[in-house]
């Protein structure tokens, strides 16, 4: 297109016009185009050639053509013609507002103007002008019908082309039809009930979504499968949904757009979808708010309770004014609505209302709580009544009370009966005190109306808690056991005693106290029955006895199915804790896999309690505990015990370096180790090894103990080790039973071991026992560190902190695939290369094999054809510089009788997390 000369002539002038967002454009003097710039195209849609050669008019509103004609005429001017605002044609249908920003004429006649498209703000002045009024039909309580039809009327005016609807979600579920003035009868019927759903069209999967669905081609779109026929039939080809919403975020409907061509919305539309969708939720929710409103107000007004509501005063200084109050406080008082209106509700107060507790009921609502509170009101001929009231604040969005609210109700006959009963109940309660009877009675509701009697205290109870309460609640969970030992419900006697008059007489268990009871009916004067009486006496210490009894023979039961934990159970212990443990590290820490990892700790943690709950036996004595050595207790029994245990056993004692103090008796101690060390003696008739052992043990929850239930702490670990016959596992799960003994008649009491076990739980320790047939036995003494003397023995924190990180190789060999599995994975994540091994023999293949160092073996003990021991030996053969870390399931006094625990020997109990591993190993790598 050329340009006309004398207009844009030079090359630099035509490249800025190109780069003009604003339309420029010259015309001749009669109006015809002759230029424009590119912009004309992202504006009106024309090319800017379809323009050159077409008159001015031709592509203006009618409507606008005066105004433009008069900036024609005043272009001549000085100043150029006004600004102007007027509509011209877009290449696709419809009209776009533009703003003539400039105009001049030339000394040629002809017109130059800059023109600006203001199609977005007269979008969004118009959204803005129907927003209010649309807002302004809800606040003046328009009908709802009403104001949504002002909502469609209001889009379908700001979308030429486009058909408004507006839809409602009602239960359960489905699709109503609010308003939709220019759709056809026809289609409105076919979506009227529709379900919901992720393919029910665009406002059924628009609620469903809760998300706003744009569908450009209903012809195509999968959502509009079962109601496209409907659609096409209609004239209908897109339809955008924008759901709307309740306060508390719940669905409430969806208002759509439906267009007669294929297209999506523009920015504008979209902004118009968002708006109108946002005003029909408004409105909707404002309508079923003033509902609700209306419902409350109907059943505030038809309640029997005495409803004020009060305005908050702005200040403390001030004082509430009535400004409702219900029928029910008209009746009540005598003074109707518009006689306590403005007034101060303390008018109701006369002498006998409480000052005090005037003022603390106005302290807590003026602090914004709710009060409660028993005053004594004045009707308006002055006559009193006792109100039982609740008062609350009512919080504004400012964040303080604007009104209060007085619920009260007439408890004036209620607060008489109450008296009347507390002066009968203190009669029966000082006759029922005399006799050493539990006493009370129930009415025929079931209701306690007398409790008195010793008895009462001995169950936990007072007389003033039990009466009134509901006796099928309190003694629900009572057993009643009846003299041919048959088992009743307290629901089931009662009726019983009620309806039918029958007497009950039996045994009663209630909160743990056990009462010798009869009971029966309750006679009025007219010889009714007017509820139940019961008497008893309590004989819990006659049932303790008889229960003590049953427990001793059941414990012999519970012996015989005790289980001890052995070599191989503890492989699996470790394999479920060591894996859940490395989960647990890669699993996110608030995810359901972390959660679920925890709880497989905790119940493989909870199986261990248990098998060490069932070898446990109690047993309570007096003790004088002092604080004390146990280095000196093991000392000083030493020279006695060589003497007892013959020459044929070897006595070796193992004592700390700084000894930790425990708090204990010293006698008792004595008699703990004199105890296990004669019953080691006694499991060794053909001579032995008897160890006594005092090492410290540190337990948390990253480093459990060896022993499964010791808690988190410092210990003092007593270890008596022998290598006799040892225990099978029955004789093992009774080991701590008063009087059980294995041996001949007349050659013990049985009361050995359990003095032991009675003396170390007394102390606040714990006592461990490991044992198998021809593998001796060994006891472990925990006893909890005395908090007064940890000074004497403080080991560094990084102790417990060092790394396990390493390069090294280390040669594993362990037999139980789960365990051996558990150290690849841990130690491969700690940097170590690894040598693994399913097998002594297979062990010291790869050994041969590997050319580099070798500075560590880690080895199970107990393995098939060949023990760790062995390997180590064979091992050390041809690698003298391999240091050694043992592994078992056994506990470390199992090793000592393998000749595992020497000096300079290192040693890890089963199960271990697999931190505990990698510093055991990193421990030992940097000893060598």
């Amino acid at each position: 297109m050329a340009i006309p000369n004398g207009t844009i002539e030079e090359p630099n002038y035509a490249q800025l016009a190109a780069m003009c967002a604003d339309l420029l454009g010259v015309a001749s003097a009669s109006g015809v185009v002759e230029y424009v710039n590119p912009a004309v195209e992202r504006t009106l849609g024309f090319a800017a050639a379809d323009l050159v050669g077409r008159s001015l008019p031709g592509v203006i509103h009618p409507d606008d053509l005066p105004s433009i004609a008069e900036a024609f005429a005043s272009a001549g001017g000085a100043a150029g013609a006004d600004r102007v605002e007027f509509r011209a044609q877009h290449a696709r249908g419809g009209w776009v507002w533009l703003s003539l920003r400039q105009m001049v004429r030339g000394d040629d006649g002809r017109l130059y103007a800059v023109v600006r498209d203001v199609s977005r703000r007269k979008q969004e002045e118009a959204i803005d002008r129907g927003q209010r009024a649309v807002l302004e039909a809800i606040a003046t309580g328009e009908p709802l019908p009403q104001v949504i039809a002002r909502l469609v009327q209001f889009v379908e005016a700001l979308a030429p082309g486009m058909t408004c609807s507006v839809l409602s979600r009602e239960d359960p579920g489905v699709v109503h039809v609010v308003a939709a003035p220019s759709l056809p009868a026809d289609y409105l019927a076919s979506i009227e009930g529709v379900a919901i759903g992720p393919a029910a069209g665009s406002c059924g999967t628009a609620m469903f979504l809760g998300a706003r669905v744009i569908v450009g081609d209903v012809g195509t779109d999968a959502r509009w499968d079962q109601y496209r026929a409907a659609a096409l039939a209609a004239g209908l080809r897109s339809c955008w949904s924008e759901p709307y919403f309740s306060g508390d975020g719940r669905v409430l409907g969806a208002l759509a757009m439906y267009g007669r061509t294929v297209r999506t919305p523009s920015p504008a539309e979209l902004k118009l979808l968002e708006t109108a969708g946002h005003l029909a939720g408004i409105a909707v929710e404002s309508r079923r708010a003033i509902d609700e409103l209306g419902l409350y107000r109907r059943a505030v007004e038809h309640l029997g309770d005495l409803v004020v509501i009060a305005a908050a005063p702005p200040s403390r200084d001030e004082t509430p004014r009535i400004v409702y109050a219900n029928p029910a406080f008209e009746r009540r008082t005598g003074w109707m609505l518009p006689e306590v209106l403005g007034r101060v509700p303390t008018f109701l107060f006369g002498e006998q209302t409480s000052a005090e507790d005037v003022a603390a009921l106005g302290a807590k609502v003026r602090a914004g709580r709710a009060a409660h509170v028993y005053l004594t009101a004045h009707a308006k001929g002055g006559t009193p009544f006792m109100v039982d009231l609740d008062v609350l604040p009512i919080i504004g969005p400012e964040g303080w009370a604007t009104h209060w609210v007085g619920v009260g109700r007439d408890v004036t006959a209620r607060k008489r009966a109450e008296a009347e009963l507390r002066r009968s109940q203190e009669l029966f309660s000082a006759l029922s005190k005399v006799a050493p009877m539990v006493v009370w009675a129930v009415d025929r509701t079931g209701r306690f109306t007398q409790a008195s009697g010793g008895g009462i205290a001995a169950a936990g109870l007072t007389p003033e808690a039990v009466v009134g309460t509901s006796s099928l609640d309190l003694l629900a969970g009572t057993t009643l056991t009846d003299a041919r030992g048959q088992v009743h419900s307290y629901a089931e006697v009662l009726p019983a005693v009620l309806e039918h008059g029958e007497s009950f007489a039996g045994m009663a268990e209630f909160n743990g106290v056990h009462f010798e009871i009869a009971a029966g009916p309750l006679h009025g004067e007219d010889g009714a029955i007017e509820g139940l009486v019961c008497a008893g006496i309590v004989v819990s210490d006659r049932v303790r006895l008889e229960t003590q009894l049953r427990h001793a023979q059941k414990m012999e039961a519970v012996g015989r199915l005790a289980g001890g934990v052995a070599h191989d159970f503890n492989n699996v212990l470790t394999a479920i804790l060591g894996f859940a443990w490395v989960a647990q590290e890669e699993a996110p820490g608030e995810s359901t896999v972390a959660t679920a990892l925890q709880e497989i700790i905790a119940a493989t943690r909870r199986a261990s309690d248990l098998t060490k709950r069932l070898l446990v036996f109690s047993r309570q004595q007096v003790l004088q505990p002092r604080s004390l050595a146990l280095n000196d207790v093991v000392q000083n029994s030493e020279r006695l015990l060589q003497r007892l245990i013959g020459e044929d056993v070897v006595l070796r004692s193992r004592l700390t370096d700084v000894p930790w103090k425990v708090r204990a008796d010293p006698s008792q101690l004595e008699q703990v180790v004199m105890n296990l060390a004669l019953n080691a003696r006694d499991a060794m008739p053909y001579g032995g090894a008897l160890t006594l052992e005092v090492t410290h043990v540190r337990v948390s929850a990253q480093t459990p103990a060896a022993d499964p239930g010791v808690p988190p702490g410092e210990w003092v670990m007593l270890t008596v080790s022998d290598t006799g016959v040892g225990m099978d596992q029955t004789t093992l799960s009774r080991v701590f039973e008063p009087f059980f003994t294995t041996k001949a008649p007349g050659r013990g009491t049985g009361l050995g071991l359990s003095t032991v076990y009675g003396i170390v739980t007394q102390s606040g320790g714990q006592v461990h026992v490991s044992s198998a047939p021809g593998r001796g036995t060994t006891f472990r003494v925990y006893l909890p560190r005395s908090e007064a003397t940890k000074e004497v023995a403080t080991i560094s924190a990084g102790d417990d902190q060092r790394s396990g990180q390493g390069l090294e190789t280390v040669l594993v060999a362990e037999d139980d695939r789960g365990v051996r599995d558990l150290i690849r994975l841990s130690l491969k994540r700690f940097g170590y290369k690894l040598l693994v091994a399913a097998s002594g023999e297979e062990a010291l293949e790869l050994a041969a094999k590997h050319e580099g160092p070798l500075p560590i073996l880690v080895t199970d003990v107990v393995m098939p054809r060949m023990s760790g021991p062995q390997l180590r030996d064979r091992l050390l053969a041809i690698r003298p510089e391999t240091r050694v870390l043992f592994l078992s399931g056994y506990t470390d006094d199992e090793m000592i009788k393998r000749g595992v625990l020497e000096d300079g020997v290192a040693f890890l109990q089963k199960p271990f997390p697999p931190e505990v591993l990698a510093r055991k190993v990193r421990e030992v790598l940097d000893q060598a």
